[in-house]
Formats: C-alpha cells, structure tokens, sequence
C-alpha cells in the first residue's frame, strides 16, 4: 500500500504521511504534522504545524486545522471549517461548524464539551 500526495502540495518538515493516505491539490501543511493511514484531505486545505490526524479521518475541501491540534480517528470534517490552535477533536465527530481556539470537541455534530487547559 501506498500514500498519494499530489506535486501542488506544499510540506514543511518533518511531515509524516502514512501508507492508504490521499491529500488532494493546493493543501498547504506545516512542520512536524503527523497524517495516520487511511486519511482523506480534500482541496485547498491549510494544516498549521504539529497537527496530529488520527487514522480514517475524511476532511472536505478549504479546511484550515491550526497549530497543536489533534484530529480523532474516522472524524469527518466538512467543507469550508476553522479548528482552532491547541483543540482536541473527538474520535467519530462530525465537524460542521468552526471550533474555536483551546477546547475540547466531539460528537455529530461536534460540540463544545470543555477547555482544554
């Protein structure tokens, strides 16, 4: 198995992509992000530095993940949403919406449950 990583996209380094994954054209990511297996990134996205996305998340097209984010496993997070610096998103959620700097979120749809310290 192999990863599939379009020459448009733009890497910082230590980037880590792991095998089964796909990151679609104009996708910007920063330095020491790790991307687990089976990870589908969309078009036009911007993933900040030292962002970890957990296997079989799906993320839409114009996304922008900041900086010291974790993405659960199998989250889905749809078209045009901001995940904000130092979050926390579940594993399973469903991301509709912008989530906001220092929380922790999960759920369908995501939600607000604390802040993360």
């Amino acid at each position: 198995p192999s990863a599939l990583i379009t020459s448009e996209v733009k890497y910082g380094n230590g980037f880590h992509l792991s095998p089964m994954s796909q990151i679609s054209p104009f996708t910007t990511i920063g330095k020491f992000v790790v991307i687990n297996r089976s990870v589908s990134i969309g078009h036009h996205n911007t993933i900040e530095d030292f962002v970890t996305i957990n296997p079989g998340v799906n993320i839409a097209g114009c996304c922008w993940i900041k900086e010291n984010t974790i993405i659960g496993m199998g989250t889905t997070i749809l078209d045009k949403v901001t995940i904000g610096k130092n979050t926390i998103i579940g594993a399973g959620s469903v991301v509709t919406r912008e989530i906001p700097d220092n929380v922790i979120a999960y759920g369908s749809p995501a939600k607000i449950i604390r802040e993360n310290k």
